[in-house]
């Protein structure tokens, strides 16, 4: 079962990677791929390791490439989805085997790219097998190739986008005084499931709004029985083939916000729409930055990302306010096609009382287009 991007599509990344490499006078690349970090592995092969996995790509186009996997179990599996051809198990060390496939394809002593976050055990490992070969981290320069995407790309966030409100849909539906915000996630993989989805994101907490303790997504569920008098703050986002929607809705349990939360959400909506207008092509991240002080102006804060690159990634820019960002942002133009969430999590400066409105977009010539359909509002089951 190969993905569905086209064989045109992986020709293109491939090109990508290996112009970058000449430009670089690097001779290859070794991908690092594990269970948080799919990375260049996923992209280039279509693979998403669960466990640790190497990829060389030669520069040379007339050499194989290579995807080396862990666990032995996970081979099989690995060979029927890879777009790559010599896909193996990697030994029961995979770097010894990286390390002979590197000599037998005459790349030792030159020098080769290294992208992701290696452990740093395993890179010192590494590089004493190559003590003859020069390693150059490439991890920005090459995920840069992710920032503007295909119109395969686009297609597929599409379909994930979908599935994510189908899934949204799903959540709300479900929800009702006493059930647990841990059995929200069972709900949401069951409503998308038969279409091949897969939870990325699934923050989510429950909190009375007359007593608030929470102000932000979730990360991890907690059993906390749902109320009436709630809301349920959310981040959920669907994936298909590595590719994910992300949406944020709160979330009214028999009955409208109160007037506290109803501030909240009033601000949401007016950063969200201003923050949306300032991101055009050839847009600068001071512009969305000067947009998103209406939030201090309004007499709040935020806790999580305003804005942030999305789509086979977390992605620049990463933005906050300029009131809450450790440092000044990066200089940063926004592009066609790149893929950008905006998302702000508007709470009060007690950091009791919170709420989250937001969703993913692709940046065209007329502005920010939204990839989500579900209704953008406070919703009230």
């Amino acid at each position: 079962m190969k993905t569905s991007f086209s064989d045109e599509e992986y020709q293109r990344r491939y090109r990508a990677v290996r112009h970058l490499l000449v430009e670089q006078d690097l001779d290859g690349v070794i991908c690092y791929a594990a269970r948080t970090v799919p990375g260049m592995v996923e992209y280039l092969a279509g693979f998403t390791a669960r466990h640790e996995a190497y990829m060389l790509v030669p520069r040379d186009e007339q050499l194989p490439v290579t995807l080396l996997v862990q666990l032995y179990n996970h081979v099989p599996n690995a060979r029927r989805i890879s777009r790559v051809a010599d896909t193996r198990w990697g030994g029961s060390d995979s770097l010894p085997t990286l390390v002979d496939q590197i000599a037998a394809l005459e790349l030792r002593g030159k020098r080769l790219g290294i992208h992701g976050p290696i452990p740093f055990a395993r890179y010192a490992q590494l590089s004493k097998l190559l003590a003859d070969t020069a390693l150059v981290d490439v991890t920005g320069s090459l995920n840069r190739l992710r920032w503007v995407k295909s119109a395969e790309e686009i297609a597929i966030l599409r379909q994930a986008a979908a599935l994510t409100d189908q899934g949204v849909a799903a959540v709300v539906a479900a929800v009702r005084p006493g059930v647990r915000d841990c059995e929200l996630l069972g709900v949401l993989q069951a409503a998308v499931a038969a279409e091949g989805g897969q939870v990325d994101l699934c923050f989510l907490a429950s909190t009375a709004m007359d007593d608030p303790t929470v102000y932000v997504p979730a990360q991890n569920l907690s059993t906390r029985q749902i109320a009436t008098g709630d809301c349920i703050i959310t981040e959920i986002g669907i994936s298909r083939e590595g590719y994910a929607g992300q949406i944020h809705r709160p979330i009214a349990v028999g009955r409208p916000p109160n007037r506290v939360y109803q501030a909240l959400y009033d601000v949401a909506l007016e950063a969200y729409q201003m923050v949306c207008a300032a991101i055009r092509v050839g847009g600068s991240v001071e512009e969305v930055l000067d947009a998103a002080e209406v939030i201090q102006a309004r007499g709040y804060t935020i806790c999580d990302d305003l804005v942030h690159g999305f789509g086979g990634g977390y992605l620049p820019p990463v933005l906050r306010t300029r009131q809450t960002m450790a440092e000044p942002a990066a200089p940063f133009t926004f592009a066609e096609n790149m893929c950008i969430v905006v998302q702000p999590n508007i709470i009060d400066q007690q950091e009791r009382a919170g709420l989250q409105l937001g969703q993913l977009h692709v940046v065209t010539k007329h502005g920010l287009e939204p990839l989500h359909r579900y209704p953008l509002e406070f919703v009230v089951v």
